[in-house]
């Protein structure tokens, strides 16, 4: 020995091992077995499958046909593994380790399918192994439970359909399903399909074009049935060409209105509806939205009051017909005075019947407040101010005095729509005086403003 000073001495393996207590035995085979300890079973498979991933990313850059046969022997072996069964079995979420290697693996086919050099023949076989384990397996599996890949991996299967063909697109149309919810058929799955840019890439011809759309109809029908609630619109938009599935969605949602939309919804299709030319429609669907909704005295800041609003101005337009109908609904459904008395004004600015609609006569004359259908509102709008007002006096702080002073001067407008007006505003000046008199500020600057 040249160097003594730098050899080790280690104890002989067997006096150690004779040494060590049975815990300390089970952990030294651990690291024996092992590639780390903290590892499950799988740590070997997920390190070699990213090592075969980077091969195959080389392969791709050096245009290496040979890198597409690599990446199905991959994929099998990917698929092979028995925890996909049992999450399937189980509804359970993949693992965040095992849903990076699949995003890597599904990269990887994106760029596979995308390029430009692979002939049809290729493009066709990649479509059957797709199906056979690949995108079918993973959108059926992940069907049912959240998954925050989703959007992708729908995206993805539409991107490989519309580059293998158009057998294809009609076949994940056709069994929507079992691959996606009604919201990802219609707002993505169909949506890309119908779209301008997926119709020049196939370069169909019209029949085609047409079996196409026929199948993207079907689709949008079925969802809007299984839920109209987030499909509806979606299924309207889709059927837009064709006059009997436009006419079939228009009724599934006349249909779901009454027990499984929200008011919102029911608004959103009606300015569709409007949009599209569809005057009394929309006025019919937003009639239906006015019963769903309840507008407090208070929410004067709610978020429907533009729809409200815009609900009126259309029924104003269509004719006295359409506001008389529309208005009991508002006074049903809407008690904040501030947004009555804006319906009010807005109704009496100009005549109705400006739509002008076919085959009606519209007079021209400004409606009266003093008579139907305005009547009912200017007595909604003004049981609403004195209502409002009670409200207001119940917990009022001097801070906010000016405010309500400012808010008796809007509630005078509205009352002066009135023949007699001017007396009921100043008796229910007297009862506030009456009521509230302990409030002697507040009273005083009401006496100084109304008298």
């Amino acid at each position: 020995v040249r160097k003594p000073e730098q050899v080790k001495l280690h104890l002989p393996i067997s006096e150690t091992l004779f040494q060590m207590s049975r815990d300390q035995l089970q952990k030294f085979v651990q690291y024996l077995i092992s590639v780390h300890h903290t590892e499950g079973g799988y740590h070997g498979s997920g390190k070699q499958l990213n090592l075969l991933f980077s091969k195959v990313r080389e392969m791709l850059k050096m245009r290496d046909s040979n890198g597409a046969r690599m990446l199905t022997l991959i994929t099998d072996q990917f698929m092979a593994d028995p925890r996909l069964a049992l999450w399937r079995q189980q509804g359970t979420t993949m693992t965040d380790k095992y849903r990076q290697l699949w995003d890597e693996l599904g990269a990887l086919w994106m760029c596979i399918v995308l390029n430009p050099h692979c002939k049809p023949e290729q493009k066709s076989s990649w479509l059957r192994q797709l199906r056979r384990w690949n995108s079918v397996d993973v959108m059926r599996m992940t069907l049912s439970t959240l998954n925050w890949r989703r959007r992708e991996m729908v995206r993805w299967l539409v991107t490989c359909a519309t580059e293998v063909g158009l057998r294809a697109l009609v076949s994940i149309l056709q069994s929507w399903y079992t691959l996606f919810t009604p919201t990802e058929a219609t707002s993505i799955v169909a949506a890309t399909v119908m779209s301008h840019n997926t119709i020049l890439r196939l370069s169909l011809d019209y029949p085609q074009r047409e079996e196409l759309a026929s199948c993207a109809r079907t689709l949008a029908l079925q969802c809007a049935m299984k839920d109209p609630q987030n499909c509806a619109l979606s299924a309207l938009t889709l059927c837009e060409k064709d006059h009997i599935a436009f006419e079939t969605a228009y009724q599934i949602v006349i249909d779901a209105a009454s027990t499984g939309m929200t008011y919102s919804q029911l608004f959103t299709i009606a300015r569709y509806m409007e949009h599209r030319g569809y005057p009394l429609r929309s006025f019919k669907l937003a009639s239906l939205a006015m019963t769903h909704l309840n507008l407090a005295y208070n929410q004067d800041t709610h978020p429907a009051i533009n729809d409200v609003l815009w609900a009126c101005a259309l029924s104003h337009s269509l004719g006295k017909n359409e506001l008389a109908a529309i208005i009991p609904l508002v006074v049903k459904s809407v008690h904040c005075a501030t947004v009555l008395s804006d319906i009010l004004r807005r109704c009496t600015m100009t005549a109705p019947g400006l739509a002008g609609i076919p085959g009606r006569r519209n007079s021209g004359k400004l409606m009266s407040t003093d008579k139907a259908p305005l009547r009912q509102l200017l007595d909604a709008t003004i049981s609403a101010y004195i209502n409002t007002t009670h409200s207001r006096l119940t917990h009022i702080s001097p801070r906010h005095y000016g405010e309500f002073i400012e808010f008796l001067s809007k509630a005078r407008e509205t009352f002066l729509l009135a023949q007699d007006g001017h007396i009921q505003f100043a008796q229910f000046i007297d009862n506030l005086k009456q009521i509230y008199k302990g409030k002697k500020k507040l009273m005083m600057l009401v006496r100084e403003r109304f008298g």
